[in-house]
């Protein structure tokens, strides 16, 4: 699978779930399930989409998470703007997406909500702005 995805796809799914682990590691996601897809889906992450693109390099197209989508990576994914203006990526992960990230960074799989101290790797830039919440989310400047 990694083998069919562009260096730029594997970087957007290790952003998305790299932040999406920093996003469950506490105790309101205590009682997740991470290997079902019934429990992620319910879950989502926003990003603010400006500042994904102004920090990262990549300016994410639809055609590029159509792909993740397609390859089982994330479950579905949005765009648009919240109520405060803030363009926004929102993201609904699955099992395979987390499965992928956590043997990547050798966490196994039960211990994926409780790995707190996980670093992110060398040449990825980091993003400020994400949240469970769309409505929350704050604008780049």
């Amino acid at each position: 699978m990694i083998k069919s995805l562009s260096s730029i796809e594997l970087k957007i799914h290790y952003i998305i779930y790299y932040y999406f682990h920093k996003m469950i590691v506490n105790k309101e996601y205590s009682d997740i399930k991470i290997g079902y897809d019934d429990n992620l889906g319910k879950l989502a992450i926003y990003f603010n989409h400006d500042e994904v693109i102004d920090i990262s390099g990549i300016d994410i197209h639809s055609s590029q998470l159509h792909i993740l989508r397609s390859k089982g990576l994330i479950q579905a994914f949005q765009t648009g703007h919240s109520p405060l203006g803030v363009h926004y990526l929102g993201i609904n992960p699955n099992s395979l997406g987390v499965q992928l990230f956590a043997i990547v960074n050798n966490i196994k799989l039960d211990d994926f909500i409780n790995k707190s101290d996980l670093n992110i790797f060398d040449g990825i830039k980091t993003v400020e702005i994400f949240n469970k919440n769309v409505n929350l989310l704050k604008r780049f400047s």
